[in-house]
């Protein structure tokens, strides 16, 4: 996936330290043992929720999890989730945002630089949450 540590990486990279008891007895960070079981149930987890994620994450594009044996020279993608591809420079995220914002225009064929930006930091939670309870089933 291109980071070997030598270099400047452009993505964001989470690595995910294997402890035994012994090591996790002498960590000054976390003090707790992580098996290989417990990390890969971990990231079992995370699967299914990791599309709904990039919802949330509004620099990231795509998320991929790799696991790396300790005999290999490369690691091996276990999955990978990510938004639809970028159409005319849009994130197809913002239609969400806009929604959430209360956007009136939305749906309309409107590709004015005002709708191009959409203000996320003006809504409240309580009304995101009151324009969720509103939703039909």
């Amino acid at each position: 996936f291109g980071c070997d540590l030598s270099k400047a990486y452009d993505a964001t990279l989470f690595r995910f330290p294997l402890r035994t008891e012994t090591a996790a007895k002498s960590s000054e960070i976390k003090p707790e043992a992580y098996t290989v079981d417990a990390v890969l149930a971990l990231f079992e987890q995370f699967r299914s929720r990791a599309a709904q994620t990039l919802l949330f994450l509004k620099n990231v594009r795509k998320i991929s999890v790799y696991e790396r044996d300790a005999d290999a020279d490369e690691p091996t993608l276990l999955y990978e989730a990510s938004i639809p591809s970028f159409q005319d420079g849009k994130d197809p995220r913002a239609t969400v945002l806009q929604w959430v914002a209360g956007d009136v225009s939305l749906g309309r064929d409107d590709t004015s630089a005002s709708r191009a930006t959409v203000a996320t930091s003006a809504v409240k939670k309580s009304a995101f949450a009151d324009k969720l309870r509103a939703m039909p089933e």
